[in-house]
């Protein structure tokens, strides 16, 4: 194959109008290159192939096609060539590259591009600056030849195109040879000055006169002109002693003093627009600008300053910024200026003479000459600008784009320019200006704002003096303009910091009034947000925060709904404070006020500070120095107990818990387990000593009572052995007086609140788990939990019960005993309040392990708890789950019987003949004295007792069958415990669990016959369908043929069901059901020879026979009315094809109707209901020929021939797309 025509193909996609092809161009660009390399070995030696060089023009003369987009397909062509190829491939194409670029920003030029100018430009840039780049040392001659070569070809044509008269081409032009000189490391003039002899004629033009070529001509040549004479060194110089040079220059001097309607008459100006006769002065202007260094600059001045006062804004600003340039090149003498200006000053005398032409020229020229102006100017300013406030006050449509607003703004900016404007004029200015303000009503986005922040920014200590002043800083007015210059500006920011008399201002604020207080938080919060250093360097200033923080006046929140976010300023400031000196332990506690008053703003924030920074990212030494220091306040008056509960809880709490999960406790109490001493740089010694008190324990709160229980359980559960040493059975000094600082909340008299005394449980489970207690504490502490059923506490309890009952057993001589007398006692006896049985039934459930040495003697009651829970008509659904779960416990419990019992089996070993008779004698002791035999004691590893095990699985099918919810909502919290029923009632029909439990299945034909009523529970009834197909695999046939006799009713009535769900249901049931019990033959009487299933199977007969007359019958009828009985057919013919022969004729002139109707036209319906019934016809009409094939061949030639004429219409006239078209079977080719 011609490679040329892939190459073709590539362009032909990056060419295509739908851009994402160009990715797929991409990635072909990018195989052909590592192809191409991998068969010559590398990229340098497959880049001399004739081929890449046909890729690279032909996706080049895609920036030359017409449209748009095939442009845009070229340029990323190019970028991807670039990026990939090697560099001295890209060297040899770089002219080529270029000028494709070139073109398509002169061809697209204010047209649409969709970003492929932007595109062109970028590549530009990117491969100048990568072939530009200096080539390293060991770079070969031939490829820098080959650069130096490209680097010619390319400056001599961005030489030819700096005078073009395209304006985005010239100005590319002159940023590429910038960009190229950069990357080579030379300047633009020398990288000009091999071609100088391009632009000989041009600059300036010699042969043709500026007037005598057209417009955009006449704009690339002077542009041309000033870029290569401000170039440095100069490229050229205009000398006006030659003809040519003083002929240019008068044209660009005739060019800015002529009026629009002199240029308007000359040919090459005619049909002009004012704003192209603007675009040509402005370059006459650059071009005249570079002209300083000409003996005749005084006549450029005055041309500059002429054009300064041109009334087109656009030509003022190029004035401005050419005069600019011209200033800065060259000396100006100031009497030629003064002189100049002198007509403009005029003008001042009267307010009403001041335009926005006027003020913005006074604006130039305070710019241009500052020091020429003196304060006298100030003055008549700040005078003109109160006329034009008021007159702008009375003016009715006023508004941020009145022209009298405008004047005043553009008034307001000359004085940041003017030197001569002093400290003096910052209370008159901001004065006027913010009185005028409100009276505009302009002041939330006011055009004022910016020009007198600049003025106050070359004046900040004055500014915030006067602000901060006593006048000032009650006005409201001012406050917010106080605020608003310390958000935005760093100059007043920087200034405040360094001026100790405002610091000390902002202070005193502090001590003032509600109001002033207020306003100092912001203003503190404003500074300290952008400058996070500045607080810790005013610690006079934080502690005045400090005490506006912890007073009663602030926390109580009197400020009200105005001044709600003021907390929230605060508390970030002083969190500041905290992050920037660690040490500052103290006012991080008082931060925690924030959790205590009554405030509107969220402090989240501080939440997370205190989990990332104080828990998880301090050191040890720091969360003892943390510790510590809340001893020390523990006691102190300064610090309510609300505040305290809060360190405990946020601060404290945490952070040892994060040093506990890193392995750091022995850092974190101070040093290794010392149980039996004190000492005052442990934390557990100090805690027990001097936090808690047990002489005086309801001294506290009841918040900082539990925070302290739950701390003392986090120290028992992870730095038990620095309490007491477990070895040692007698109680240390330590251990007892945390026992007795938890011992009132056993007794219920002292304690009336739930979380606090079951939280001091929570410490006594925690301690019996982790030492020897005596058994009756035990017992007493166990006792109370599991009579602990109250819904405030239910966490706590059920913390203390996970502690607490894995431990019983160890802890108790007869620990079973006890743990099943006092389990089972509180069951019988507490049990009828509703409340108290779940809580220990769910003990049950979560210590399931724990209870399986004693389950048989808690059997009987979690039985009759589960039929209880379960079948109350007002159980709702978690009590369900819970009697579910207690019926998967028990299952659990025989499974594990099970495993040990087998593993017993395959451990023991035969026993030795000689130990055989000692059997007998065994046996005698089991005689008492009066010759009877005494009973034996139950064997605990005996099976669940039957009706036990019976009870529960019945429990079991019925829960599965009751719990489905009327609505069709898939996984919703009935269906999830349904389907949880059925796979325990699975697991334990299982042969080594109970595989001989006795069913009882009654109910189920009531319940199927509910699919007759007006609105029956689908999910019941389709799960018992699928519980009885389950049951048809497990149970012998004698009892399926009891259980199904008295179920065929109901089993009959769900065939006729116009639910899919129940007929798929009843079909897998009743082709199982036949599998196991054919039907008889076409010949006999009989259904079936079983007389239990005899009603059913003529049912079957029934319903079949009438859907398929009905169906036969009806004009039009729906596809859906035949879906029941020929799933039901189907079912009976699954395991017996010949089933269908008593029905064969019905069943084929159905047959004949469906193939009729599939193939009409009219049947064809519309929308997603045709399409839908169109669909199920099409399914059914496949599903009546898989019934019918099989019989084919049994049948007469002569009653088979029209039997195959359905099939063969359908197969020769459905479309190729449709499933019942498809090759003929054997059975049709021998039918």
């Amino acid at each position: 194959m011609d490679p040329a025509v892939l190459v073709d193909a590539v362009a032909a996609i990056m060419a295509h109008e739908e851009k994402e092809l160009c990715k797929v161009g991409q990635l072909a660009l990018l195989l052909i290159t590592e192809n191409t390399a991998t068969v010559l070995t590398s990229r340098e030696r497959a880049c001399q192939l004739p081929f890449l060089d046909y890729l690279a023009d032909r996706l080049c003369m895609l920036c030359y096609d017409r449209a748009w987009y095939a442009k845009s397909g070229g340029c990323f062509a190019i970028k991807c060539l670039v990026e990939r190829m090697p560099l001295r491939w890209v060297l040899a194409h770089q002219y080529v590259f270029l000028k494709a670029l070139l073109f398509i920003m002169m061809d697209l030029t204010g047209e649409v591009s969709n970003g492929a100018v932007d595109m062109a430009k970028t590549n530009l840039e990117k491969m100048l600056a990568l072939c530009g780049a200096p080539l390293p040392v060991d770079a070969p001659d031939d490829l820098r030849a080959a650069q130096h070569k490209s680097l010619q070809e390319i400056s001599l044509e961005l030489v030819r195109q700096v005078t073009s008269p395209n304006t985005c081409v010239r100005q590319q032009a002159m940023r590429s040879l910038e960009a190229l000189a950069t990357a080579s490391g030379q300047s633009v003039a020398a990288l000009m000055e091999p071609h100088r002899e391009v632009l000989a004629d041009m600059v300036p033009p010699k042969k043709h006169l500026l007037r005598h070529q057209p417009l955009n001509a006449q704009i690339g040549l002077m542009e041309g002109n000033t870029f290569c004479t401000s170039l440095q060194p100069r490229l050229f110089a205009l000398d006006v002693s030659v003809t040519e040079h003083k002929t240019f220059f008068t044209e660009l001097v005739s060019l800015c003093e002529a009026e629009d309607a002199a240029l308007l008459k000359l040919p090459c100006y005619k049909g002009c627009s004012p704003a192209a006769l603007v675009s040509l002065r402005r370059a006459a202007l650059r071009a005249l600008a570079t002209c300083h260094y000409l003996p005749c600059r005084e006549r450029v001045f005055h041309v500059l300053y002429r054009a300064l006062n041109a009334r087109d804004p656009e030509l003022q600003e190029a004035a401005f910024r050419c005069m600019s340039d011209f200033v800065a090149a060259c000396n100006i003498d100031m009497e030629m200026v003064h002189k100049a200006i002198r007509s403009l000053l005029m003008l001042l005398g009267d307010f009403r003479q001041l335009s926005l032409s006027v003020i913005q020229r006074l604006s130039y020229l305070t710019q241009l000459f500052p020091h020429t102006f003196n304060e006298k100017l100030c003055d008549q300013l700040l005078q003109h600008l109160g006329c034009w406030l008021e007159v702008a006050a009375r003016t009715p449509h006023r508004g941020p784009g009145a022209t009298e607003v405008r004047q005043c703004a553009a008034i307001i900016a000359i004085f940041p320019q003017i030197p001569a404007a002093g400290p003096a004029f910052v209370k008159p200015l901001v004065t006027l200006v913010l009185r005028h303000e409100q009276q505009l009503m302009v002041e939330a986005g006011s055009p004022f704002q910016a020009p007198l922040r600049r003025f106050l920014e070359r004046h900040p200590v004055t500014a915030l003096e006067l602000l901060l002043a006593e006048p000032q800083v009650q006005d409201e007015q001012l406050s917010r303009f106080l605020e608003h210059l310390l958000r935005d500006g760093a100059t007043f920011r920087a200034a405040l910091q360094r001026t100790v008399s405002c610091v000390d201002r902002l202070a005193q604020l502090l001590d003032e009034g509600p109001e002033l207080q207020r306003l100092a938080v912001r203003l503190v919060a404003a500074v300290a947000r952008r400058e996070p250093q500045f607080l810790a360097e005013c610690p006079m200033l934080v502690q005045r925060l400090r005490s506006v923080w912890v007073s009663d006046a602030f926390q109580a929140g009197a400020g009200g709904l105005a001044q709600w976010r003021e907390p929230k300023l605060l508390c970030r400031c002083l969190l500041a404070v905290v992050q920037q000196r660690p040490h500052e332990i103290e006012l991080l506690f008082q931060l925690l006020r924030a959790f205590t008053g009554r405030f509107l703003p969220d402090f989240g924030f501080l939440r997370e500070f205190l989990d990332s920074w104080a828990a998880k990212g301090q050191t040890v030494e720091w969360k003892r120095a943390a510790f510590f220091r809340f001893v020390e306040v523990f006691g102190d008056p300064a610090f309510p107990q609300p505040l305290l509960a809060k360190v405990l809880q946020q601060l404290l709490i945490p952070a040892f818990a994060a040093s506990f999960e890193r392995g750091e406790g022995e850092a974190l109490i101070g040093g290794p387990p010392q149980p039996e001493r004190d000492s005052p740089d442990n934390v557990i010694s100090v805690f027990i000593n001097r936090v808690i008190d047990p002489e005086n324990p309801f001294g506290t709160s009841d918040a900082v009572r539990i925070l302290l229980l739950q701390f003392s359980c986090l120290l028992v559960e992870q730095a038990s052995p620095h309490i007491h040493d477990a070895a040692n059975k007698r109680q240390g000094i330590k251990l007892r007086r945390l026992m007795t600082f938890a011992w009132p909340c056993l007794l219920g008299k002292n304690c009336v609140d739930p979380a606090t005394k079951y939280h001091g449980h929570l410490l006594l489970a925690h301690i019996i788990a982790k030492f020897a207690i005596h058994k009756r504490i035990v017992l007493q502490v166990f006792h109370s939990l599991l009579k602990a059923h109250a819904v405030e506490a239910r966490s706590v309890v059920r913390q203390a019960l996970e502690i607490l009952t894995p431990a019983m057993p160890a802890r108790m001589e007869d620990g079973n005993t006890m743990l099943t007398h006092w389990t089972k006692k509180i069951i019988v006896e507490e049990g009828h309040t509703l409340a108290q049985l779940v809580h220990m039934l769910q003990l049950l459930y979560r210590h399931y392990r724990v209870y399986y040495p004693v389950r048989h003697h808690l059997i009987q009651h979690m039985v009759s708890s589960v039929q209880r829970l379960g079948f109350t008509p007002n159980a709702n659904i978690e009590h369900k789950k819970l009697a579910v779960d207690l019926a998967e416990v028990v299952i659990r419990w025989e499974m594990q019987r099970n495993r040990e019992e087998q593993q017993q089996v395959q451990q023991q070993q035969p026993l030795p003949a000689q130990q055989q008779p000692q059997t007998s004698e065994e046996s005698r002791r089991l005689l008492d004295q009066s010759g009877r035999v005494r009973p034996a004691a139950p064997r605990p590893d005996r099976p669940i007792e039957k009706h036990h095990a019976d009870a529960l699985v019945n429990f079991l099918l019925r829960m599965a069958c009751q719990v489905n919810e009327s609505s069709t909502n898939i996984g919703s919290q009935g269906e999830v415990l349904s389907r949880r029923c059925v796979a325990l009632l699975k697991t334990a029909l299982k042969p080594d669990v109970w595989p001989n439990s006795e069913l009882k299945l009654a109910w189920f034909d009531k319940l199927l016959m509910t699919v007759e009523s007006a609105q029956p529970n689908y999910g019941n009834i389709c799960t018992a369908l699928e519980l009885l197909a389950f049951l048809l695999s497990i149970l012998r046939s004698e009892a399926i043929l009891a259980s199904l006799k008295p179920l065929q009713r109901g089993i009959a009535a769900c065939m006729s069901c116009p639910n899919s769900k129940v007929i798929r249901a009843v079909h897998a049931l009743l082709a199982r059901l036949m599998g196991l019990f054919p039907s008889e033959p076409t010949t006999s009487a009989l259904s079936s020879r079983h007389e239990e299933l005899e009603t059913l199977y003529a049912s079957i007969s029934k319903v079949v026979f009438d859907g398929l007359t009905t169906y036969e019958k009806s004009a039009a009828p729906p596809p859906s009315s035949l879906f029941g009985c020929l799933m039901i057919l189907k079912a009976a013919c699954v395991n017996h094809p010949c089933y269908i022969d008593r029905l064969i004729t019905p069943f084929m002139h159905v047959l004949q109707k469906m193939a009729r109707e599939h193939l009409s036209p009219a049947s064809a319906m519309g929308g997603a209901a045709g399409q839908e019934s169109s669909s199920m016809g099409s399914e059914l009409l496949i599903l009546s020929l898989d019934l019918v094939k099989n019989r084919v061949a049994s049948w007469a030639r002569r009653c088979a021939r029209p039997s195959l004429v359905p099939y063969w219409s359908v197969s020769l006239r459905s479309p190729p797309t449709s499933r019942c078209c498809g090759p003929s079977p054997r059975w049709w080719r021998t039918g």
